[in-house]
């Protein structure tokens, strides 16, 4: 095997590993949402439900990072729509108000 063969085996490995690394990043910003967003609208034991969710997703960010790394960037997109379903259903249903 040649260094030019190495290389292309390399890049999708490498661009997938980056999208892991911005998929986690978006993911810890996200987590400062979750508490501060969720702090000001839901009860202490909802802020407790989102903190679970979000190390939750992290956990399966991590288990993600080693089998199929592209799939760390849904991790937030999922982490953010579970934030405001659940943040609509509480406001609803439940009377969480600011």
């Amino acid at each position: 095997m040649n260094v030019a063969e190495t290389r292309d085996i390399d890049r999708p490995y490498l661009l997938a590993r980056v999208l892991a690394v911005l998929g986690f990043v978006l993911h810890f910003v996200l987590g400062f949402v979750f508490v501060a967003g969720a702090g000001q609208v839901a009860p202490p034991y909802g802020v407790v439900i989102f903190i679970v969710a979000w190390l939750a997703l992290l956990l399966l960010g991590i288990k993600w990072w080693s089998s199929v790394p592209r799939l760390v960037l849904l991790v937030p997109i999922i982490a953010f729509v579970f934030w405001f379903v659940a943040l609509w259903i509480g406001g609803s249903y439940l009377n969480w108000q600011v």
